[in-house]
Parts: structure tokens; sequence; C-alpha cells
């Protein structure tokens, strides 16, 4: 463990990184991504299949909700960046927060009633009201959490290993709900179909077109989408709606129970090394040292750009629950970009000390990018203009795309973060200030501004193409073909473009390592006599 977290043994755990205290970090943030995959990846689903909400409304839900979530995120840096305790500035949050998190998550899931001509102003407005507080409380452990990263530790390398390693452990979370949830959603709606065979109005109303709509086991007959009444649709929508709003709560409150203890293990097993009992600034001010910050700027706008790179993780499970009507085709689906990203992950610290974190973000994100759009060209014209004969071609061309695809992704996860705790040391050196909280905080915008962007453009492309919550009957050819631009088309366009403001980026590792030791001897030239043995001490930043 000491080799994988380029560590050495030794009996001062204050002041030297341990392999259980990076290990408790990156538990924590398994936890964290549990919550953070069911909410990214099927709260979209649960308001348009389970509460039945329209698609458009949905979309404006999800994009006011994440852009005002993005926009709290510098206020949560600069009130990390303010917090004074013995445990230290970032730490305590991982105290603090689960409980509220783990209650919220669990809410956010409420199985109200389906949205109609009564019920859709307090459906709407509940579900809104919990998904806000859920963002807020999200933000209080996801900026101090990366945040907490850069005081672990110096190093840019060992920032790197222990980065390869919690990302690892992140993606196992997010994975982990790729594979649970599909399943039970393919069960709950084979389930209700197969209940609806003994329905006298479902059974006159499949009568009305030839051939067999429902197998016995639930699932759709080949083909049969095209010929499903709308009647019929209407009563899938309902009973797969019902299912739907007594799973998901289950689900919901399992994942976060399993998630409290792991976020306590993380805050218990760590220490803050880099942590100075200085007076706290103002909002105003590190706002202020966030735009001096010219290196962050840059990896700010290739965040931005980078935001329609994980389209397929919203439009995905669109695109295999009724095209496909399969939860094994979901699960691939979703799961596709893991093995790239598990792979780069663990070839991160490699890559990055051979040719540097900035052109390794670079050239996997153009090739990637390229590949991508290549899939499209070629799915687009397998598929023609019928999807019952282009759609298997099309899914699979899609798979080998996204598991190359799955690269740069793996890449971004661990060397995004890396290259903004260098940032701290830069902006420290030329401004003598430590601002962990807002230049993490940048990160979460961004990410966020993705999450925003993704299900915004999914559910305005539902809508756009006709297509209803719940409702097969409306997912056509043409709509198919639309789902295929949105799900491949744009991640790739999405890759390429975050790539372009890096070539602009010249700080380096060497210029990292200068920094570091230039600021630990202005440090010790500048510290008060009664904390020489060391700001941590002094602040009290040790338990």
């Amino acid at each position: 463990m000491h080799g994988v977290f380029q560590t050495t043994p030794s009996d001062d755990k204050v002041t030297n990184l341990q392999p259980k205290e990076a290990m408790s970090y990156s538990l924590a943030g398994f936890g964290q991504n549990l919550i953070c995959g069911l909410i990214t990846s099927y709260l979209l689903v649960y308001m348009t299949d389970g509460l039945l909400i329209p698609a458009v409304t949905v979309a404006i839900i999800m994009l006011g909700t994440r852009v005002f979530d993005a926009l709290n995120d510098p206020i949560m840096g600069s009130i990390t960046d303010r917090v004074r305790t013995k445990w230290g500035k970032c730490r305590p949050f991982l105290m603090w927060t689960p409980i509220p998190i783990a209650l919220l998550t669990t809410l956010v899931f409420l199985p109200l009633s389906p949205v109609d001509a009564q019920a859709t102003v307090t459906t709407v407005t509940v579900i809104t009201i919990i998904y806000v507080l859920w963002s807020v409380a999200y933000t209080a452990i996801d900026v101090p959490y990366w945040a907490l990263c850069s005081s672990l530790s110096s190093d840019t390398n060992q920032r790197s290993s222990i980065l390869t390693v919690a990302r690892l452990l992140c993606t196992a979370g997010s994975g982990l709900i790729s594979i649970i949830v599909p399943a039970f959603m393919d069960n709950v709606r084979k389930s209700a179909y197969k209940g609806l065979l003994t329905n006298p109005d479902f059974i006159n109303a499949a009568a009305t077109k030839d051939g067999v709509i429902i197998l016995q086991d639930g699932s759709l007959a080949e083909g049969a989408m095209k010929f499903i009444p709308e009647e019929m649709s209407k009563m899938m929508a309902q009973v797969s709606s019902d299912g739907f709003r007594s799973m998901f709560i289950w689900i919901a409150l399992v994942i976060s129970l399993l998630s409290i203890p792991l976020f306590f293990i993380g805050f218990k097993n760590t220490n803050e090394r880099f942590y100075a009992d200085t007076k706290p600034k103002s909002l105003g001010h590190n706002l202020g040292m966030l735009f001096k910050n010219k290196p962050l700027l840059l990896i700010m706008l290739s965040g931005v750009l980078a935001s329609g790179r994980m389209m397929f993780m919203y439009s995905g499970v669109f695109y295999t629950t009724y095209y496909m009507d399969s939860s094994i085709a979901s699960t691939l689906f979703t799961f596709s970009v893991v093995p790239g990203g598990l792979i780069a992950s663990v070839l991160t610290p490699y890559f990055s000390r051979k040719i540097g974190k900035r052109n390794t973000y670079i050239w996997s994100h153009i090739g990637g990018g390229a590949l991508l759009v290549l899939s499209w060209l070629i799915g687009f014209l397998a598929g023609g203009n019928s999807w019952e004969t282009g759609n298997q071609w099309q899914f699979w061309i899609a798979i080998v795309g996204l598991v190359v695809a799955g690269v740069p992704q793996g890449f971004a996860n661990i060397i995004t973060y890396s290259m903004i705790g260098d940032t701290v040391d830069w902006l420290e050196y030329h401004y003598h200030e430590r601002a962990e909280g807002i230049c993490f905080a940048s990160q979460t915008f961004i990410s966020k501004i993705g999450m925003a962007i993704g299900a915004a453009v999914t559910a305005f492309g539902l809508n756009g193409l006709g297509i209803k919550p719940g409702k097969i009957d409306t997912y056509t050819d043409a709509a198919g073909n639309g789902l295929w631009l949105i799900t491949i088309l744009i991640p790739g366009i999405s890759m390429i473009a975050s790539a372009i403001p890096l070539f602009f980026y010249t700080y380096n590792e060497k210029q990292q390592a200068e920094y570091v030791e230039a600021n630990k001897l202005w440090n010790e030239a500048h510290a008060e006599p009664a904390a020489l043995d060391g700001d941590l001490s002094a602040a009290g930043a040790v338990e």
C-alpha cells in the first residue's frame, strides 16, 4: 500500500501521510458516489416515469436547481476557507453533513401522486423544494471533500496516487448503482405489464391491433411498440409508475444508510496537514482570489466545454429502456465507460509522470471525442430510417465507442482534481494565501453545470422529439435517431472542445514542486514565534 500511495512507513502519522488515511479518504468517496450516482442517473427517470411529470417541466426543474446549486459552490468554498475547528476546515463537514444528506436523498424519492390535472402543482412544488434542499446539503460535503485532498499532501505525485484510488472507488460506487437500479426497473416493468394481462380493459385495447403485444414474462414482443394503441400505452405507463414509486424510495433508503458510516470513516482517519490559523477572509476576497488564479480559470473553461461529455448517462437510460427493452442492455450501456475508466485511472500516475497531466488530458480527450463522432456517423448510417433494423447495430457501435471513450473520462476524473490541487500551490506562491475551498469549489461548480446541461438537454430533447414519459407508443423511429444524436454525438464534440483551453495551460509539475518548496520557506520566514513549531499544532488542526 505504501507503493500504491507513494508513502513511507512512519510512526509520525500527524505529519506523514499513511495508507490507512488515504484509503479512509477513498471510502468516503465511495459512499458519496453511491448517492451521487443514484441522483445523477435516475432522478430524471423517476420524475418522468415514476411521477409522470412532463419532460419539459422536468427539464426546467433540473436546469434551475442545478444552476442554483452550482452558484452555491463558490459560497460553500468560501465558507470552507473560513472554518476554524480543532479538526481543520474540511474534515468537519464529513462529520456534520452525512445524516442530512441521507435523509434528503430518501425524501427526494418520496412516492408522491403521479402528476395529473389536480396534482401537478403540489407534486412539482414538493419535489422541487426537496431537490433544492438536497443540492444544498450535497454541496456542503462535495466541496470540502475534494478540497481535503490538497490538505493531505503537498506532493503532486502523491496527490495523484490518492486521487487514483479515490476515483476508482467513486467509479465503483456509481458503477454499482448502474448495475442494481436497471435490474430493479426491468423487474418492476415486467411484473406490472404481466399483471395487465388479466385486466379486461387492457385486453380489449390489445385486441384492437394484430399480433402479440405483451409476452407472458411481461416483456414486449419484437417490433410490438409500433402497434401499441394510446389507451394501452397510458395503462402501461400508470402501472410502471406505481412500481417505480414503491421501488425507488427503498433503494434510496438502503443507499443512504450504507453511505453514512463511510463518511464518518473518512472523517475519523484523516488529518489536515496544510492548514494555517490565518484570519478568515470574506466571500468577496475569496472570489477575487479565484479570478486571480489563471491556471484554474483555464481548467474551469475546459470543464464548462466538457459539460456534454456525460450526456449518455442521462439519455442512455431512455435509449435502452424503451428501444432495447432490456435491463441487461441498460446496464451494459451505462457501465460501458467503466472498463476504460478503470484502466485510465490505474495508469494516470504513470502518464502524469511521463508526459504530464496536461498532455494526458488533451490527447486522450481529442482521441476519445473523435472516436465518438465516428461512432455516431457509423451508427447513423447503419440505422438509416428504420429503427427496428438499425437499433441493434447502433447499440453495439455505441458500446464499443463508449468503452474507449471511458479512457479520457478516467483520466479526467483524477487529473482535473490533481491539477486544481496544484493551482492551490500556484495561488499561494503568487499571493501567499491558500484557498483550497474556493479553488475546489470551481471543480464542483463545473461538474454541476455539466449535470444541469446533461439532464436538461435530455429532458428538452425528449419533449422536442415528441416522447412522453412512460408512454412507449411515442418512441418512434425519428425519436430513436434523435436520441442517438444526443447520446453519442454531443459527448464526442464536447470532449474535443474541452481540450482546447488546456493548450494555453503552461503550469507544469516541475514548477509546482518549486512553488511548494518556496511556499514552505516563505511560511517559515513569516511564521509567528509561537507557531514556529508548526501552524498545524498552533491551529489545533490535529486532534
